[in-house]
């Protein structure tokens, strides 16, 4: 709703009959500022819930694969974002052309795809490991990261980020371990957005933080269907 559409119903509503246009005019700013601090709000907090809700979907597959105990076995740290392959961000034609992005604002994608760096890796590179806490949000640009468990010489995919696909985040939101363990199946493009300005996008109040907010949320989406799917799968297997 507009600024001139909420002055209309303002204006329409008898308990606010006597005030001039200045005063419904500033009354409809008060009000449309206290309905995106309150949207913002929603949409971070249902990024919080859906984390729990993936984390327990995870919970219950450890314990599958590993029997009673769901307990992280050790594994060796991930490198730090700075010790990756720096390179230049990708050409901007091809970020408009992801159909992940197409719903988005451009100039708010931009500002959000511009708040990082970009790295290259190889196949095979562990970026998130499970049971440590990730300093870093990864967005999948070209190529294909898995998201697994690992027990033992068992391994399960729970999910898989592909181009315009995100992954690391769950840490930066609810200050918990990551749930899992993040693999390059495949020499892969990343844009790499470290903790302290993913906390300025995640709680910023603008058009690039919404644009922020609306990929985590289908990110988040996406991973609760995949481990569920995965879950599927596991039950029928047994």
């Amino acid at each position: 709703m507009s600024d001139r559409q909420t002055v209309d119903f303002l204006a329409s509503v008898r308990l606010l009959e006597g005030l001039d246009e200045a005063d419904l005019a500033e009354l409809a700013r008060v009000t449309r500022r206290r309905m995106v601090r309150e949207a913002f709000g929603l949409r971070r907090r249902l990024a919080s819930h859906l984390i729990a809700r993936l984390r327990g979907q995870i919970r219950t597959l450890a314990v599958a694969l590993s029997g009673e105990s769901d307990d992280v076995p050790s594994q060796a740290a991930a490198p730090v974002a700075a010790a990756l392959e720096q390179c230049r961000p990708p050409d901007s034609k091809y970020v408009r052309r992801m159909a992940s992005f197409n719903d988005f604002d451009p100039l708010a994608l931009w500002g959000f795809l511009t708040s990082g760096k970009y790295v290259r890796c190889p196949p095979g590179q562990t970026l998130v490991a499970e049971g440590t806490p990730s300093n870093d949000y990864y967005l999948t640009i070209n190529g294909a990261v898995e998201k697994v468990l690992l027990r033992g010489d068992r391994r399960i995919r729970v999910g898989l980020a592909g181009p315009g696909m995100a992954f690391g985040y769950e840490s930066l939101i609810d200050g918990l371990p990551s749930p899992v363990t993040a693999i390059t199946r495949e020499r892969a493009l990343l844009l790499v957005i470290p903790n302290n300005v993913f906390d300025q996008l995640f709680y910023r109040e603008d058009a690039v933080s919404r644009v922020f907010l609306e990929a985590i949320q289908r990110d988040l989406l996406v991973a609760v269907r995949q481990a569920l799917s995965q879950w599927a799968r596991l039950r029928a297997s047994v």
